[in-house]
């Protein structure tokens, strides 16, 4: 568990709030629909169970190939990713607010918040975090699979089928910065987010 204090989360929820109103964060309305991918869908009602409402939150980040599916959604100081293979396994987790908003990271930042994998037959692998404006892709190769980042609002996630959960944290990281420039390196050793 991540420690909070009164103070820091005071400031967070200024963040986020001021966040939203200057547009650095783009709202969805995440009503149901009887087309929602099993993903989706899955998403959606974990979210709920962590404590936010489907009607009154910001999503910061939602994709997916049908029907695996991630999300990450606020309402104040609660931020919940979730990350599902759509066949009924997943996670909901609480992950940090942008270190500032997007545009205080240096621009060809990549950091980490969280990562991990999550099921038992089948086991998904998992990173997240936080990108510079100068950011276009993150792809990460493991275990054979190249997963390219889903990237939004200065957050990145990533997911992809490992044998088996130890493997989580094995692969190779290729960022690709809008000048076409690339740099690649171990999964393992991006930096994570300074708290």
């Amino acid at each position: 568990m991540k420690a909070r204090n009164s103070r820091l989360l005071a400031a967070i929820a200024t963040a986020v709030t001021l966040a939203a109103g200057l547009g650095w964060y783009a709202a969805s309305d995440h009503t149901g629909s009887s087309t929602a991918s099993a993903g989706a869908t899955w998403c959606s009602q974990h979210l709920q169970a962590a404590g936010l409402d489907p009607d009154h939150h910001l999503t910061l980040l939602t994709g997916g190939s049908d029907p695996s599916r991630a999300e990450i959604w606020s309402a104040g100081v609660n931020l919940q990713l979730c990350v599902t293979d759509g066949h009924g396994a997943g996670l909901t987790e609480a992950v940090d607010p942008a270190p500032g908003g997007p545009v205080s990271l240096p621009g060809q930042a990549v950091v980490l918040d969280t990562s991990g994998a999550f099921g038992d037959a089948s086991v998904t692998a998992y990173a997240s975090g936080f990108t510079g404006a100068d950011v276009r892709d993150v792809t990460v190769t493991s275990a054979g699979h190249a997963a390219k980042a889903l990237i939004q609002n200065g957050r990145w996630i990533a997911w992809w089928p490992v044998a088996n959960k130890k493997q989580a944290s094995d692969g190779t990281v290729t960022i690709t910065m809008t000048n076409g420039t690339t740099k690649s390196g171990p999964l393992a050793k991006i930096a994570p987010l300074a708290s």
